[in-house]
């Protein structure tokens, strides 16, 4: 099954640098979730309880099959002990 990092530059003549950055780091952050699942040994589906998700959902999220919204992170990060926070960029 294709990513949806693999489907975006597959499907798009023009990818930009910026794009790219994008994907690598909601990819850095959901593997930082998975790693903190995996240290609480917390199951995909006692993730997905914890945080009114579905089982499926997680998985699709974990293997990059899906692109998840802000508020799904969200819901992930809280149910894992974390907060999602801005951090203003350097020029």
């Amino acid at each position: 099954m294709e990513s949806f990092k693999d489907e975006l530059l597959r499907s798009s003549s023009v990818v930009s640098a910026n794009d790219i950055q994008k994907i690598e780091e909601i990819n850095d952050l959901i593997l930082t979730l998975v790693k903190k699942r995996k240290e609480l040994e917390w199951t995909q589906e006692q993730l997905a309880k914890v945080s009114g998700l579905t089982q499926p959902t997680v998985t699709r999220i974990e293997n990059s099959i899906i692109s998840p919204r802000l508020d799904t992170l969200e819901k992930l990060a809280q149910a894992l002990g974390y907060k999602l926070v801005l951090v203003e960029l350097e020029d």
